[in-house]
């Protein structure tokens, strides 16, 4: 998914300067358009894996307090995130992405290559 942010295009060096990510590696090509939905389907699968990894062994050694605090702990981030980071975030190709349809106009009227990418249409 990092490929679509307009961090990942920033010319200085190879790795990234986000909030999110900083110092991983750019692998690969910038692209500023919407994900496919094979990388959609990449992303979703990953956050299915990071989450159900621990849930199978909380499960599975009933550990009913930890899989409740986990539980908790999940929504707890999941709603910060949400409100804190995802509306703020100028990844529009991300699938949490919570930015204001206005902002979002703003920011496609002074990115043109994004605007394209995005075959958006803004009015001033």
């Amino acid at each position: 998914m990092c490929s679509h942010c307009p961090h990942y295009a920033e010319p200085e060096g190879r790795s990234l300067q986000c909030w999110a990510n900083y110092g991983s590696p750019k692998l690969w090509k910038y692209n500023p358009g919407p994900m496919t939905g094979s990388e959609k389907f990449v992303f979703f699968a990953g956050l299915v894996v990071i989450t159900g990894y621990p849930l199978a062994f909380l499960i599975g050694a009933a550990q009913w307090i930890l899989l409740a605090m986990f539980g908790v702990t999940v929504a707890i981030m999941a709603t910060l995130m949400g409100r804190l980071m995802c509306a703020r975030c100028m990844n529009f190709a991300c699938p949490f992405n919570g930015v204001e349809r206005d902002t979002r106009a703003l920011f496609f009227a002074r990115n043109p290559v994004v605007a394209q990418a995005w075959q958006y249409t803004y009015t001033d």
